[in-house]
């Protein structure tokens, strides 16, 4: 899940601000965009395993989270709720500052290529 204390905390510390609430942590997201986008970056690398995907709310992402930070257990599915919509949220503020994210399946491809037809690509 994209939740980790470390990661959250320092999230907190730079935006100067208790992210205790899910629309506060997106809003934290979209300030870090901002920032970055002010300096000049274009490309966002988020280096992911898998592309998450799973329909889902504003609403029922926000409980999760907000269940998560109560330190409730959160089942998979829940997990790829969390992950897609606030994949999807983020990719939407690249695309509004005319950044591109570049999504990073690692090795992905390669790795099916090999295990599947015997073929390095």
């Amino acid at each position: 899940m994209i939740y980790h204390k470390t990661l959250k905390g320092k999230l907190e510390a730079i935006c100067n601000e208790k992210l205790d609430k899910y629309d506060k942590l997106l809003s934290a997201l979209k300030g870090r965009i901002e920032y970055f986008n002010e300096a000049g970056c274009r490309i966002s690398d988020h280096s992911l395993d898998f592309v998450p995907y799973a329909a889902t709310t504003y609403e029922e992402a926000a409980k999760i989270y907000n269940n998560k930070l109560l330190g409730k257990e959160i089942c998979e599915g829940d997990v790829l709720k969390y992950k897609t919509f606030t994949l999807l949220s983020v990719a939407k503020e690249y695309s509004n500052d005319e950044e591109t994210l570049g999504k990073i399946v690692q090795d992905i491809c390669y790795n099916n290529a090999v295990k599947y037809f015997g073929i390095e690509v």
